[in-house]
């Protein structure tokens, strides 16, 4: 049997978890109020965490397609950052089911010193422990140069502006987003070089070729990538947009902070300031998605040894 181990930052089961979730993420530093906004944000979106529950049909849809092609069993594993089953807690399981081969995916299509690349260490960290000369490990790349994934994405963003209404298109801007990292520019030139890329190869498809490059999330204090996607919008009011179409990059699956940092603040702003706003839809466990993701997977796979 093969395994398929699918990275998260944090899968919420249940209400219950979200205190747990936020202590983790602040190494156990989180305060009273802000569990209290996180248990309120998670309420507001009044259905279980959509990250969770669409990771795991992503994965289950995987491993269907998968046994299709190849005709051999695969079974797929969570792998969290900040709730269980954390990283380690899946390398073990997997090893306990016998799995001679483990492939690791990111949905996350940006690799970065924070994200991929902390959880593939995670990965050898455990293997070594749990699992060494007894299971290979293929790390499957992240998407950002998949031709499949842009025209998807393109798609997507092209829904998006068809949306505007006709007499304000031609005084609308596209906005692409995605979570800030640590840093400044030259110490996250690999990321920004990557999210320049997929924003470049996006815009050939549509038929604006003006944008904007903005973030969000950044911790207050600290030196992050920059501007937040806030004050774009505010620039974009300043200048006379009527509409601003914002396109999100690395979250492209449905998650609770995008949701409030581009959908809800991001909306509010651009309203309040008397402009349209649009939000490309997250690809999530859509069917074209799987298409591109199953043969992403596959051609690795396929890669001679």
């Amino acid at each position: 049997m093969n395994g398929l181990m699918i990275f998260s930052y944090g899968t919420i089961r249940s209400m219950d978890d979200i205190t747990a979730f936020y202590d983790h993420v602040t190494y156990g530093n989180a305060s009273k109020e802000m569990v209290e906004k996180g248990y309120h944000l998670f309420r507001s979106i009044g259905t279980c965490d959509p990250l969770a529950s669409t990771t795991n049909r992503i994965g289950r849809s995987l491993c269907r397609r998968l046994k299709q092609d190849t005709k051999e069993e695969w079974k797929y594993y969570i792998a969290n950052k900040h709730t269980y089953p954390f990283v380690e807690d899946a390398v073990e399981q997997c090893v306990k089911d016998g799995n001679r081969k483990l492939y690791t995916v990111s949905l996350t299509p940006l690799y970065s010193k924070t994200g991929t690349h902390v959880y593939g260490k995670m990965v050898v960290k455990a293997i070594n422990k749990h699992g060494k000369d007894r299971v290979s490990v293929t790390n499957i790349p992240v998407l950002y140069t998949n031709e499949s994934l842009i025209h998807l994405l393109a798609d997507r963003l092209n829904d998006a502006i068809d949306w505007l209404p006709k007499n304000i298109k031609g005084d609308a801007e596209i906005v692409f987003t995605s979570h800030s990292m640590p840093g400044d520019r030259t110490t996250q030139k690999d990321f920004i070089r990557q999210y320049k890329n997929m924003a470049s190869e996006i815009i050939k498809r549509v038929p604006y070729q003006s944008y904007r490059l903005a973030y969000r999330s950044a911790s207050p204090g600290e030196a992050w990538l920059k501007p937040d996607i806030l004050d774009v919008i505010r620039s974009l009011a300043k200048e006379g947009k009527k509409a601003v179409v914002v396109c999100e990059l690395l979250s492209i699956i449905k998650n609770a902070e995008a949701i409030q940092e581009v959908g809800r603040d991001g909306m509010r702003l651009a309203h309040l300031l008397g402009m349209e706003f649009v939000q490309t839809e997250y690809l999530n466990d859509s069917d074209d998605f799987m298409n591109v993701l199953t043969n992403h997977v596959l051609e690795e796979i396929r890669q001679p040894s």
